[in-house]
Formats: structure tokens, C-alpha cells, sequence
């Protein structure tokens, strides 16, 4: 059958999934880092189960030396399989975090106008999750913490933000910015029109204290629950069209998909 009848129908590869980013971390973590060194300490012990075998039939090849070196990579894989345990935890805590903000996103903001484009690739980072509405773009950035036995709270100060009364690691107020600007450069270079994406950072089962007023007269990105999102949004003056959501929509799903076809095609 010739080549050119073969040809798949789908005329575009399918938006990625919120959390697609996660998974292929978690993916990359199982078969790149993991089953290695499984399969290497096993095939070391069978090297040492053969090696004793063949003593007892006279042949003098030195089962201690094996034994020494499979010793060795038991323990790197001892430890790899605690790293990989933790790991995996972490990166399904913020996959299955960010698919329910995606399906949340989806369902409630849909009915309002709004478009939404989840799991957009950039240059070493990610954007979780785009909404395109008539109030204009927003970055949703997703941050699924593990609760403590206290109070889960997200609190906002002058200098950032504190959860559960500690400063993250990485500073999300940072990421959204960046992540926002980015997205304006990318749009504005891809349309011709000029649009400020606004940051959100949402804390999915945390609460979190109502923004003051000093915090959004400076346009510093909202900091909320997710399910407070579409209430935000309803009090923001629409200041897009129709046909404006529809086509920074459209172009931010041709960027991901493009994405997508080079980076298996490279």
C-alpha cells in the first residue's frame, strides 16, 4: 500500500492535558532514572549467582569481586527507590492538583465566555493553565501543597506570601510574573495586539486570606482558592470582544500545538 494513502485523519494533534507536564516527569522519573538501576542490579546478582555456580564446577572466576560491586549499586538503588518514593509522590499530588483546577477551570469559566488553554510549554517552564475571557488573560498558576496537622493557610504580606507560616521554596508570586509576561510577549508577537495577561496563583483545599486592598491597587497577581476564581473574574470590566478571546485562543492552541508536532518531529 503506498505511503501517501497512510496518513493519519487527524488533521491536528489534540491540546495537551492540565498535569501533562507532571506526568511526563513522572514517566521520565519510572523509566529514566528507576528501572536502570533495577536492571542493573539485577543483572549484577545474576553475574554473582552465575559466578558461584560455576566455582562449584571448578571454574575460578572471582565471586567476591561481583558480590563487592553488586553490594554497592543494591544500595544506589536502595536509595534511588526512597528518592524515587517521595518524588512520585510530590508529582502526583501536583498532577491530580492541577486536572481538577483544569476540570474546575473548564466547567465554571466556559459558561462566562472564557476559553481556557491548559499546560502551555515555554522556554524550561511551564504554564499550568491560560484563561482567555472577556475580562482579559490570565495565567493560573497551580500550587497543590500536602496540608499540615495545623491550620492550612496562605498568607499574604508585603514581602510575598507564607503558607502555613513559612516562606516556599520557590517564590510563586515570581513565577506567575514571569509566566504572565511571557504570555503577553507571546500573544503580542503572534497577533499584532497588545494584551497585559494578569498572574493568579490558586491553592487548591488551602485557605487563604482575602487579598487587601494595598495588594491589588498594585496589580500584584491575585492569590486565591480556585473556587474563587470565577467570582474575581465576574467583577473585572470585560475589555476583550468576542472575537478577541476567540482568536488569542486560538493562537496561544496553534503555539502548543506547533510545539508539540516539533518536538516529535525534531
Amino acid at each position: 500500500m503506498s505511503a501517501k494513502i497512510n496518513r493519519s485523519p487527524l488533521k491536528a494533534p489534540p491540546l495537551r492535558e492540565a498535569g501533562q507536564s507532571v506526568r511526563d516527569s513522572i514517566i521520565d522519573l519510572l523509566f529514566g532514572r528507576l528501572l536502570p538501576s533495577l536492571w542493573l542490579c539485577t543483572l549484577l546478582w545474576a553475574l554473582v549467582l552465575e559466578t558461584a555456580l560455576r566455582r562449584q564446577l571448578r571454574w575460578m572466576p572471582s565471586a567476591q569481586a561481583y558480590g563487592v560491586v553488586a553490594l554497592a549499586f543494591s544500595i544506589l538503588t536502595a536509595l534511588q527507590l526512597l528518592y524515587a518514593r517521595q518524588r512520585l509522590r510530590a508529582l502526583e499530588l501536583g498532577r491530580d492538583g492541577e486536572r481538577l483546577v483544569g476540570e474546575f477551570l473548564d466547567g465554571a469559566l466556559l459558561p462566562l465566555g472564557a476559553r481556557v488553554v491548559h499546560d502551555i510549554p515555554a522556554d524550561g517552564f511551564n504554564l499550568d493553565h491560560v484563561v482567555i475571557a472577556p475580562q482579559g488573560v490570565f495565567v493560573v498558576e497551580t500550587k497543590t501543597r500536602t496540608k499540615p496537622w495545623a491550620e492550612a493557610r496562605v498568607s499574604l504580606t508585603d514581602d510575598g506570601l507564607l503558607i502555613a507560616g513559612l516562606p516556599p521554596d520557590r517564590d510563586p508570586i515570581t513565577q506567575v510574573l514571569a509566566a504572565s509576561r511571557w504570555v503577553s510577549e507571546l500573544l503580542e508577537e503572534s497577533t499584532g495586539q497588545r494584551v497585559a495577561a494578569r498572574g493568579v496563583v490558586v491553592f487548591p483545599g488551602w485557605y487563604v486570606e482575602p487579598m487587601t486592598r494595598q495588594w491589588l491597587n498594585a496589580q500584584r497577581p491575585w492569590v486565591l482558592e480556585p473556587k474563587s476564581l470565577p467570582a474575581f473574574l465576574k467583577h473585572e470590566p470585560p475589555i476583550l470582544s468576542d472575537r478577541e478571546v476567540a482568536m488569542f485562543a486560538n493562537h496561544l492552541a496553534r503555539y502548543v500545538r506547533a510545539h508539540q508536532s516539533a518536538a516529535r518531529n525534531p
